[in-house]
């Protein structure tokens, strides 16, 4: 006779159940690192709309709107790339070689900020005691390494009736040299490893916040970079 009895024990169903959870989980995990193509808009819209917060919702959003460029559609890197082969292919001569054919191009590496922010009065750029004392601590870890140095300035919302400066970007400048100054003599940091640099105004969202709620937009950072003053040295046409 025929045993029309059986079946299968219930835990098969749960573990076919879990299978097929973990299956979609590795597929969004593999989506999300890459893959062979990128993960639509869309689809990371909705992720963050399911499990972000807010903030990050808005950061998707203003990113989004930043890499907009003319071609609707396309990022900045798609255009290049496409750009590249369209003007070689439109160029009636391949050009006239000059002296040098070599071209180094010294990347900057990983970029570290040291210590805190060096924070300034609202609309001045003169060093408090609190300052100089956080630039010393900076100097006393990096001096004596070889490593590239960038100073980088804020811009702040705006600069107070009757300043001296023109500009916001104007006193993020002066706070930056005035960083640069006392670095170089009183931290004894070699000038020729340092940077200057001023924060894009689109730098300030990722700003951290005082305790009044309000971001750190009167502030210098010092960053190691993982480039190294040797690297620039090595790449010298002379060498």
């Amino acid at each position: 006779m025929c045993d029309e009895g059986g079946g299968v024990p219930e835990w098969v169903l749960t573990y076919g159940d879990m299978m097929s959870l973990l299956l979609c989980f590795f597929i969004l995990l593999y989506s999300l690192s890459g893959g062979q193509k990128a993960v639509p808009d869309v689809v990371v819209e909705a992720i963050l709309k399911q499990f972000g917060d807010p903030h990050q919702l808005a950061m998707f959003h203003l990113n989004k709107r930043m890499s907009a460029v003319e071609t609707p559609g396309k990022s900045i890197t798609e255009n290049r790339k496409a750009s590249i082969p369209r003007k070689r292919a439109n160029a009636a001569q391949p050009g006239r070689p000059g002296h040098r054919t070599r071209v180094t191009d010294i990347r900057d590496g990983n970029r570290l900020v040291i210590g805190g922010p060096v924070l300034f009065e609202s609309g001045s750029a003169e060093l408090t005691q609190e300052a100089k004392e956080a630039i010393l601590d900076v100097a006393s870890a990096i001096r004596g390494k070889l490593h590239m140095i960038e100073v980088k300035g804020f811009e702040p919302p705006g600069v107070p009736a009757g300043s001296p400066f023109a500009s916001v970007r104007d006193l993020a400048f002066a706070r930056t040299v005035a960083v640069v100054d006392f670095l170089t003599k009183d931290g004894e940091i070699h000038p020729n490893i340092i940077r200057t640099s001023i924060a894009a105004p689109v730098e300030a969202q990722t700003l951290p916040r005082l305790p009044t709620g309000e971001p750190m937009y009167n502030r210098v950072v010092i960053a190691n970079l993982e480039s190294s003053s040797t690297d620039f040295y090595e790449a010298s046409p002379g060498n």
